[in-house]
């Protein structure tokens, strides 16, 4: 998220437009954009010395003299102070008419700050339980030592991955921005993350509302000067297809409120409970085959579901196929002996009208979820499309399963365990790809082509992101393609 630190959400509105820095040790990732020439009041104030500053005569009174003096009055003061001083800052705060609120865990440490995790009890445990994955010891270690206040009052003070917000008394409740309509005074708490993406990605707030062990709500918000279109894309998605994979079989988030203004944009969302299936196939590889075959289930009803067959038109093809290779050409070999290739497999297909479904196009073991009635939930649906090419969604998700389950070092190694006729997993997903294909009536040669679109398409997302020279793994995957397409061919019949 350009621009914008996590550290904004906090505020009751979910912005910060005036915001000042004090101290050497603040975090990059927590700095928010600063105002050069700035007098006047800070919504967002943090307070982050180094050790040098904290050793130096009277700075940390000043320090906290200042931030006194330029908290707005429902802004948000947050204390970022090595572990030895931090008494004697929480005990000047309170000298000064400050007030604290809330502690926060940052995981892993302060600078990576990949989440901001509330210190207590439900928001903790439901982050070491649902999201983090770790052996099944280290959960049970960590819902103890976060279970007792006392020891969470002790984490808050003393631990070198806590920060402590500061506030003026009578000030507007954290996260008031998250709860719309809430009417009691302190509407509840979030945990925050910020995307893998970085600054191409939005970050995620879990809404936490009176003593609620799940969250109630979930936020996904981008700065101003984002694009707030994948945001509205993924809200067109979910009323477009949500209802559909709720039919068939799957829990779909539900749209709560959209908000825009000049600091920000915001798609509030229901929770979906359960854990990711990443963590699960992470921490227990055996759950492979049964995860994957309640997975073939729901695509399979949605599949039919959603099925229209219609004439291929030389759009879809272009578009589907040969747009994302022409924009790969420039870095894979074989290119454009790759391209004949697809151009000829095509003449089999184009007489006859090809079953369309709706897809995901983005089916990663991240994107579901297993509740513990084993019940399948579906998340991020920006990608989504009402009439996509089928299977798309099948190969990539049960590449991205043997990847984790198996250990592969990487998706090509998966990939080839899973397509080659020697794969280990071959057998498997051979047996699962006809259950889809043969559902829908879906030809032999359409679904090869399916299948090549698949890649084509996620490699093609990959190339747009990706540094200059870098080769990522759907790209490896493409350029095996491009080289062994005949080859390749002739194994899979």
């Amino acid at each position: 998220m350009k621009n914008f630190s996590m550290l904004e959400l906090l505020h009751p509105d979910g912005f910060a437009s005036t915001s000042v820095v004090l101290g050497g040790n603040c975090p990059e990732k927590l700095r928010p954009k600063l105002q050069r020439e700035f007098a006047g009041q800070a919504e967002l104030l943090i307070l982050a010395p180094s050790a040098e500053d904290c050793r130096l005569p009277g700075w940390l009174e000043s320090a906290v003299k200042s931030m006194s003096r330029q908290l707005a009055e429902d802004g948000v003061g947050y204390v970022l102070v090595p572990t030895q001083w931090r008494w004697k800052v929480v005990r000047l705060l309170h000298q000064a008419g400050l007030v604290m609120d809330s502690s926060f865990w940052h995981f892993p440490d302060w600078s990576s700050s990949r989440y901001l995790v509330p210190l207590e009890l439900n928001p903790a445990q439901f982050t070491v339980d649902a999201i983090l994955s770790s052996p099944s010891w280290k959960r049970v270690l960590a819902r103890q030592i976060f279970h007792y206040s006392r020891t969470r009052q002790f984490l808050a003070t003393f631990w070198d991955c806590a920060g402590i917000t500061v506030r003026r008394p009578g000030a507007r409740p954290l996260f008031q921005w998250l709860f719309p309509g809430a009417q009691h005074s302190s509407p509840g708490t979030a945990i925050i993350r910020t995307s893998w993406r970085d600054s191409n990605g939005a970050s995620i707030a879990y809404g936490f509302s009176g003593r609620n062990l799940s969250p109630a709500v979930i936020a996904k918000i981008v700065a101003a000067e984002d694009s707030a279109a994948h945001l509205n894309r993924e809200a067109q998605v979910l009323d477009d297809l949500g209802p559909g994979a709720r039919r068939a079989g799957a829990q779909v988030p539900e749209i709560i409120l959209k908000q825009q203004d000049d600091q920000r944009s915001s798609l509030l969302l229901s929770f979906i409970p359960g854990r990711s299936i990443s963590d699960l196939l992470d921490l227990n590889p055996s759950l492979l085959s049964p995860i994957l075959m309640r997975v073939v289930d729901w695509l399979q009803r949605w599949h039919r579901a959603t099925l229209i067959a219609r004439p291929l038109k030389w759009e879809q093809f272009e578009q589907a196929l040969l747009a994302p290779l022409d924009r790969l050409a420039p870095f894979l070999q074989h290119a454009e002996g790759y391209r004949k290739w697809l151009m000829a497999r095509s003449q089999d297909v184009a007489r006859d009208p090809i079953p369309l479904v709706a897809t995901h196009n983005d089916l990663t073991m991240a994107n579901l979820l297993l509740n513990d009635h084993d019940q399948l939930g579906v998340v991020d649906w920006e990608t989504g499309c009402p009439e996509g090419w089928p299977l798309v969604d099948f190969y990539y998700a049960v590449t991205d399963a043997v990847r984790i389950a198996a250990n592969c070092t990487n998706w090509l190694d998966a990939f080839k365990a899973c397509y080659l006729p020697e794969g280990s997993y071959t057998a498997k997903v051979v047996a699962w790809q006809e259950q889809l294909r043969s559902a829908i009536g879906l030809s032999p040669g359409f679904a090869e082509l399916c299948f090549h679109a698949c890649w084509l398409h996620h490699a093609s997302n990959e190339r747009q992101v990706s540094r200059p020279g870098e080769s990522g793994p759907f790209f490896e995957i493409v350029q095996w393609l491009a080289s062994h397409n005949s080859r390749f061919n002739e194994n899979d019949n």
